[in-house]
């Protein structure tokens, strides 16, 4: 079982199910294993759409303030 890189660097525990390419292969990377991390699904739609210039709209809580992710 492998564990989403992402995520641990925010202390989450979250299980892997996708390999992602750290410098995407648009953008001259490469399928070495030095380029490639695990990764959960919501990471990765993420990580996809901000490099895709995709800004993402903050969560919002019960209380209307916006939930630090």
């Amino acid at each position: 079982m492998r564990l989403c890189q992402p995520c641990l660097r925010k202390r989450v525990v979250t299980v892997a199910t996708q390999v992602d390419h750290r410098v995407p292969k648009a953008k001259s990377g490469t399928d070495d294993d030095g380029n490639l991390q695990s990764i959960c699904a919501p990471c990765h739609q993420a990580k996809t759409a901000e490099e895709n210039g995709v800004k993402s709209r903050p969560s919002i809580g019960d209380d209307g303030w916006p939930v630090e992710g």
